[in-house]
């Protein structure tokens, strides 16, 4: 049963975190938290579901993301629930970066990160915000989807 919720809230919401599918089941079953033998039943069956393939997994530093098919990396950015910054799927964090860039005709770094963090709706940007951001950003420039140039990176695409 667990098994079959966890698909059904990747199918709906994935890409989704990992802690974002364990809140899901937290909620429907009116837990105050889920620790201990539950949270080990929780993990079981996101990991089976894995396992069987039911649902794909992808990682970005340390946090884990769901999706069952393709379309859902490509999906318009969602603002989470729960406005986490680390719950920003990294094809959504990417998508926003390279808009953000494109509509400002190239940005330093720093104005880029600003302005990217703005688009997603937060009016602070603090420390883990601009780490999340910067690694984005680099991710980009080594992929080739951004290129800096005179101090300024610009969209390639």
């Amino acid at each position: 049963k667990l098994v079959d919720m966890v698909v059904r809230i990747v199918d709906v919401e994935g890409p989704v975190h990992h802690d974002v599918v364990i809140d899901r089941i937290r909620h429907r079953y009116g837990l105050g938290s889920v620790k201990g033998s539950t949270r080990s039943h929780v993990e079981g069956a996101i990991l089976t579901a894995t396992r069987r393939k039911e649902v794909s997994s992808i990682e970005s530093g340390d946090e884990t993301f769901y999706w069952i098919g393709p379309d859902q990396l490509t999906r318009e950015p969602r603002v989470p629930v729960d406005g986490n910054i680390l719950h920003y799927p990294p094809s959504e964090l990417k998508a926003i970066v390279l808009n953000t860039a494109k509509s400002m005709f190239g940005a330093e770094r720093s104005d880029l990160v600003r302005e990217s963090a703005k688009a997603l709706g937060f009016e602070r940007v603090g420390r883990r915000i601009v780490e999340i951001l910067d690694r984005t950003i680099q991710e980009m420039l080594d992929d080739g989807d951004l290129s800096e140039s005179f101090g300024k990176i610009h969209p390639t695409r």
